[in-house]
């Protein structure tokens, strides 16, 4: 059996309060990529929207190939899983992707090029499912064997560098469908590790 805990702590008005959950489940998951085996994004600027979902990036000596695949955030959103279609010694213009739409021109933006990881489980049989990219920005994108999206979250200081879900909040599981095959990976300027880790029910 696995086992795993969840926390929840606050303190209102002076008062401290606090909820700690078990889970006991028949299987688990982890998964732990290294900083080392990720990559630094870099910063540049929108110069060129051509439509809400491409465009061209200035960043000067980038060096980042045209056979990559790159995720986009800005200050308001995010856009993931974008191809590009031709790079200069200083621009990149991409198109498709999923996600937000695409900001005004001229604004700063972050481009990470996505690492793959692969984790296979079936999400539909999660209990309690936990993402975290240890006080670093970083986008994590879920996918079937087929590449399909079945969720993608932004791992920033607005929810603290961490996703949890847990059955019986009333929260709908973002996993459900297809089984989980692997994750893309990409990060903001500064590296750090993801680790995720899943409670399910079957062992399998």
């Amino acid at each position: 059996m696995a086992n795993g805990t969840k926390t929840e702590q606050a303190t209102v008005a002076g008062l401290s309060f606090r909820k700690d959950t078990s889970y006991t489940q028949e299987g688990q998951v982890t998964l732990e990529v290294l900083a080392a085996q990720l990559t630094a994004g870099q910063s540049g600027s929108l110069t060129t929207r051509t439509t809400a979902a491409s465009g061209v990036i200035t960043i000067s000596a980038h060096g980042i190939a045209d056979t990559e695949t790159i995720d986009i955030v800005w200050a308001a959103g995010y856009r993931y899983g974008c191809d590009i279609d031709s790079v200069a010694a200083s621009t990149i213009t991409f198109s498709g992707g999923a996600g937000d739409e695409l900001p005004d021109a001229a604004t700063v933006v972050t481009v990470g090029v996505i690492v793959n990881a692969v984790t296979e489980f079936d999400g539909d049989d999660c209990k309690i499912f936990a993402i975290d990219s240890a006080n670093t920005a970083q986008v994590a994108t879920f996918k079937d064997v087929s590449d399909v999206v079945l969720f993608s979250t932004q791992l920033n200081a607005d929810n603290g560098y961490t996703y949890i879900w847990n059955y019986g909040r009333g929260i709908t599981n973002p996993l459900t469908g297809n089984a989980v095959a692997s994750v893309d990976l990409s990060c903001d300027a500064v590296v750090s590790k993801f680790k995720m880790g899943v409670l399910k029910s079957g062992v399998a």
